[in-house]
C-alpha cells in the first residue's frame, strides 16, 4: 500500500519498523520512546488523528461478527464491515 505518513504508537519506534517505513517512502509519525537513542521529531497534530481511528475500531468491535471474524469468505466479512461502518457513521 502507498502512504505518505505512517501513524503508530511508541511500540513501533524500533529500528526495523523505521527502516520499513523509510523503504515505503513514507514519513513516520511515531513518538519517540525515552529509551531510544536517536532524536526524531514527529507531527503531533497529525498523531492526534490516530486517536479517532483507534476509537472507530473499538466501536465496530462491539459487533461480535466483526470482533471474532466468523465469516468464512473475505467478501462477506468486508461487506458486513462496510455495513457496520455505515451504521456507525450515520449515528
Amino acid at each position: 500500500m502507498k502512504a505518505d505518513h505512517v501513524l503508530a504508537d511508541k511500540g513501533y519506534d524500533g529500528q526495523r519498523a523505521m527502516d520499513a517505513i523509510a523503504a515505503a517512502n513514507a514519513k513516520p509519525v511515531v513518538p519517540r520512546r525515552t529509551t531510544t537513542a536517536q532524536w526524531r521529531t514527529f507531527d503531533a497534530t497529525l498523531y492526534k488523528e490516530r486517536n479517532l481511528i483507534e476509537r472507530f475500531f473499538n466501536k465496530i468491535k462491539h459487533f461480535r461478527r466483526i470482533a471474532t471474524r466468523s465469516d468464512k469468505l473475505a467478501r462477506n466479512y468486508a461487506g458486513f464491515l462496510n455495513l457496520v461502518a455505515a451504521i456507525k457513521c450515520c449515528r
